[in-house]
């Protein structure tokens, strides 16, 4: 029994290994079709028409709306109140500890000693 285990694992790897040898064999590229556009130009991914002709300009015009907006954003952002900070005393910090460490506790056990 063992023994046709083996044989038959083997057969059906020897079998996978050949069916990937035949579909994975080397395919020969085609050479690239030639080039449509003329030697030395950019390349222009775009149709004909769809980029502006004054492209430096547009640029330029799209770059000065983002820096109006950031300048924009900044001051509204400088323009809120400062934040308000409050220290918390030893005392006021270890009763904060003790009740979280209460409100842990109740969530592990059903029966929470500290309700009331």
């Amino acid at each position: 029994m063992r023994r046709f285990i083996y044989l038959f694992t083997l057969i059906v790897f020897m079998a996978t290994v050949g069916r990937l040898l035949v579909h994975l064999r080397p395919v020969l590229a085609a050479p690239p079709p030639p080039s449509t556009q003329p030697p030395g130009t950019i390349y222009n991914p775009y149709p004909f028409g769809i980029l502006p002709g004054d492209l430096v300009s547009e640029i330029a015009r799209v770059r000065a709306e983002v820096a109006f907006i950031e300048a924009e954003a900044i001051a509204q952002w400088q323009a809120l109140p400062p934040p308000i900070l409050r220290r918390v005393s030893a005392g006021q910090q270890r009763r904060i500890e003790q009740f979280v460490a209460r409100q842990r506790d109740c969530k592990m056990d059903r029966r929470c000693p500290y309700e009331r």
